[in-house]
């Protein structure tokens, strides 16, 4: 998919104005600045950190920030999209007990 290519480009541009130790604390600022740089048409419509932690999105990610030696920041996103899942897990948990019974006919 081009966006999951421009936006890894996007992250590692982002990088290179960073020491790697440094560009783990950094997260955020990082990865906006990468999803901020994507072409509007291409992203719209798009929550970043749902196509950031999808699974083959943040593996290939993952893959690049290693490759470009930045481990910490590989790190951190994979940090991120564990927490990511166990809070939509928890969200799906709490929709799923929170709805009406069904009254049985």
């Amino acid at each position: 998919d081009g966006l999951v290519l421009r936006l890894a480009a996007e992250v590692l541009l982002q990088c290179r104005d960073h020491v790697p130790a440094r560009a783990g604390k950094l997260y955020n600022i990082i990865l906006s600045n990468a999803w901020e740089r994507l072409p509007k048409a291409e992203s719209a419509g798009l929550k970043r950190d749902t196509l950031l932690y999808e699974r083959h999105v943040a593996s290939f990610l993952c893959t690049a920030l290693l490759d470009a030696k930045h481990a910490p920041l590989a790190s951190r996103l994979r940090e991120e999209r564990f927490k990511y899942i166990e809070e939509r897990k928890r969200a799906a948990q709490r929709d799923r007990t929170s709805a009406p019974a069904r009254p049985k006919p």
